[in-house]
């Protein structure tokens, strides 16, 4: 079994990236019913030419930027209260990916089963690991110290498709 360790300095800024991570790829339903909400009004707009279906597009896209994007705000700023309030100094995280996902953030200490986890998502700077509960582990992807990025991701995926096997 191939273990991948990744260590990085839990930070504000990683904790404003990976919250910002999960509320964009976690969120994609809501993205799409939205859009299809809007898509229905622009429908009616071309069905009956009428300028009031317009106007209520437009405030319902307006209208729903303004709201994910507060309510990514609020996550992020609750996110950051609640790291500042657990962890005064940024500790140190040190994730280990192997039969078991294993997460220590300063001298907390947490062994999680592969059933746990749902789904996973990653941008330019770090991998998602998220729990059927909203909790979510970042990984860095410049903070491997056993392993790289790329076999991280495999190691997921196979991990995840088991997991959905069963």
């Amino acid at each position: 079994m191939q273990t991948i360790i990744n260590e990085y300095v839990y930070t504000m800024d990683v904790v404003e990236q990976s919250t910002r991570l999960f509320c964009r790829k976690m969120n994609k339903w809501y993205f799409i019913g939205a859009f299809l909400f809007v898509g229905f009004y622009f429908l009616l707009f071309l069905l009956f030419l009428h300028t009031l279906f317009l106007f209520m597009m437009a405030i319902l896209v307006v209208a729903i930027y303004v709201v994910f994007f507060i309510r990514e705000r609020r996550l992020i700023r609750s996110e950051k209260k609640r790291i500042r309030l657990l962890y005064p100094d940024a500790p140190k995280t040190r994730i280990t990916l192997g039969e078991y996902v294993e997460v220590q953030i300063g001298d907390t200490y947490k062994k999680i089963d592969w059933h746990a986890i749902d789904k996973v998502a990653q941008s330019k700077t770090c991998i998602l690991l998220n729990m059927d509960n909203n909790v979510f582990f970042p990984i860095m992807k410049d903070g491997f110290v056993q392993g790289t990025s790329q076999e991280c991701i495999q190691l997921i995926e196979t991990k995840l498709k088991a997991n959905k096997n069963r």
